[in-house]
């Protein structure tokens, strides 16, 4: 799923986690890469207006009011949540990270308190 600025927040513990980079096959697409080799991402949040959407910059800063849905120097961040409980029986499995153009995060999300869990595959 796409991330919404609210899931950006709960599911990332500081700007530092929140930064991505991008495949090689993403970034021959055209994006903007930053000095350090990271990407923009989209949120599906809205901006300050109906033409701009909410993004997570470079350096993991969520810029709130957006840039214009026309922009073509992001990427799009996709990540899967687990919610996970005492009775689940469910071991960590992803695919191949060489069969996908993207790298996914995947959130965990036990049910112990302790708040949700992110790694990138």
């Amino acid at each position: 799923m796409v991330l919404n600025i609210d899931e950006a927040e709960d599911y990332f513990d500081s700007d530092e986690d929140r930064i991505a980079y991008p495949t090689p096959y993403v970034a021959a697409q055209g994006i903007h890469i930053s000095e350090i080799g990271s990407a923009w991402w989209w949120l599906r949040s809205p901006g300050k207006s109906g033409s701009f959407a909410a993004r997570v910059r470079t350096n993991g800063e969520i810029k709130y009011d957006g840039i214009e849905v026309t922009d073509h120097g992001g990427m799009i961040r996709l990540v899967v949540v687990f919610k996970i409980d005492e009775h689940s029986s469910m071991k960590k499995c992803a695919a191949p990270p060489r069969l996908l153009d993207f790298v996914p995060s995947i959130i965990y999300n036990k049910n112990d308190g302790l708040g949700p869990y992110s790694t990138d595959i």
